[in-house]
């Protein structure tokens, strides 16, 4: 049932559905592989038809715990590994809209996470539709402005240089009527684009 389920998960969600591709959408599969590694294992096992010595109890033992080691191998690697280029740009990003934006004051972004963790001085318009009712339908259209001109963000905080497709209204006539660049945050991995609002007050 597990592994049809998988199956189920991955045509839909994979092909029907088709997502972004961020990786943790395929986490569930790591049960479906933890499974099929079981199985296999055991089949392995059987087929060798291993006596019960104590040679072979310490040989499994031995195993066991070399392979518990490398499971082990990359989830250390990521607890010790510096925090991750968006984490540390969007951070510096929602500190910079604390500091400079009004309270109240609402911000788009195609990926929210970190910065509605982060930002407290007004709500986040999420432009690719988890969180912010009606953006999903148009997103799926391939209409990514519409949110925009539906919610009007006081901020909008874009890739730099903006992302193609998702932030391609950065070069509209109307975007730029609208829109001003005012800031851009950068570190020395990653760099974001703040824009405000025509008309919009700001420190």
């Amino acid at each position: 049932l597990i592994l049809i389920w998988s199956l189920v998960y991955l045509v839909v969600y994979g092909l029907i559905l088709n997502p972004p591709a961020y990786p943790w959408y395929y986490t569930p599969f790591a049960l479906a592989s933890a499974l099929i590694i079981s199985l296999l294992s055991e089949a392995i096992y059987r087929s060798c038809n291993i006596t019960r010595s104590a040679t072979n109890w310490i040989l499994s033992i031995a195993v066991g715990f070399g392979l518990a080691l490398i499971g082990v191998a990359l989830p250390l690697k990521a607890g010790l590994a510096p925090v991750t280029s968006k984490y540390e740009i969007y951070k510096l990003a929602a500190g910079w809209l604390n500091a400079n934006a009004p309270i109240g004051a609402s911000v788009g972004a195609n990926e929210i996470g970190v910065l509605r963790y982060y930002y407290k001085n007004g709500p986040i318009i999420d432009a690719l539709g988890l969180v912010t009712p009606g953006v999903a339908q148009h997103v799926s259209r391939g209409d990514y402005s519409w949110y925009i001109h539906e919610y009007k963000p006081d901020y909008l905080m874009f890739g730099h240089p903006h992302r193609p497709i998702l932030e391609d209204m950065v070069e509209d006539a109307w975007f730029k009527e609208r829109y001003a660049l005012i800031k851009v945050i950068s570190t020395k991995r990653r760099s974001v684009a703040i824009y405000a609002r025509v008309g919009q007050n700001h420190s």
